[in-house]
């Protein structure tokens, strides 16, 4: 830790860049919750709906780099499926300029922010729907979170849940993943708060196509825990998996947590060897 912190102050001292992002990061803090902005911290400008969860993205994607991924062409096809503002879609271009992304967001509020931060960038060969993921081609009320964690409403129970009274509920259109798995993907990754098991249970036959997957597992305290079931698709399909846990309990006898309905979220990276 000691070593860690002195290995930080140097970089401050030495690195202009890294003192402009402290600064940048820092002012982003103070931002209230759920309010538009933009910040230069990507170079040019990029917008976010929700500077608290800008910031949870950013330091996962770009400081920890969660979704680097080595693909065996310059052209990857890669699945974004709740694409949010666009932070990966700026990652894997960066690294992948010549790759092919289709970038799904259901919330029609932040789909306009994900493709007012694509044009701004000026990327090519991405596709962007504005539309759910789901098991099949429907519509479905869809819960505006007004930052990363909108859900599909699945169940009348959902409409009756506290968190539902802080946001809109909105209609959205859905789409049938399977249906973009007949090709082979270098990347899929899947991250729709709680629809994972619906999609993953519909599409599992075609997922020998897929050569890395994540998946951002929920399980809600209202509602069964399917991480076996989860874990036994992706074993079926030939995949290995790493499990990182998001939302960690110290002492998780006695200390239940939850967030936004939900008592467990994790990471999970699958790849083949």
């Amino acid at each position: 830790m000691v070593i860690e912190r002195l290995e930080q102050a140097a970089r401050f001292i030495l690195c202009a860049e890294y003192r402009k992002d402290f600064f940048e990061l820092r002012k982003l803090a103070r931002y209230p919750r759920y309010t538009h902005g933009e910040t230069s911290l990507l170079g040019s400008p990029f917008q976010f709906c929700d500077a608290a969860s800008f910031i949870s993205s950013y330091q996962a994607i770009f400081k920890r780099q969660i979704y680097t991924f080595s693909a065996q062409t310059e052209q990857p096809l890669i699945i974004d499926c709740g694409a949010n503002i666009g932070l990966a879609v700026f990652f894997w271009k960066q690294r992948y300029p010549q790759s092919r992304i289709i970038a799904f967001e259901a919330d029609p509020l932040v789909f306009e922010l994900l493709e007012d931060n694509c044009k701004a960038y000026g990327w090519e060969n991405v596709e962007l729907v504005n539309k759910a993921v789901w098991s099949v081609e429907t519509t479905l009320p869809f819960w505006q979170e007004r930052a990363d964690a909108g859900q599909l409403v699945t169940t009348d129970a959902d409409t009756q849940v506290d968190k539902y009274r802080s946001g809109a509920i909105v209609t959205v259109k859905t789409v049938q993943l399977s249906s973009l798995l007949n090709v082979h993907v270098d990347l899929l990754k899947l991250d729709v708060e709680g629809a994972e098991m619906e999609v993953l249970r519909e599409c599992k036959e075609k997922l020998q196509n897929v050569q890395h997957l994540f998946v951002e597992y929920h399980s809600f305290v209202d509602g069964g825990q399917e991480l076996d079931e989860l874990l036994s698709i992706l074993k079926a399909a030939g995949f290995r998996y790493h499990i990182q846990p998001e939302l960690v309990a110290q002492r998780p006898f006695v200390q239940h947590l939850e967030n936004l309905g939900m008592d467990q979220r994790l990471n999970i990276f699958a790849y083949r060897l």
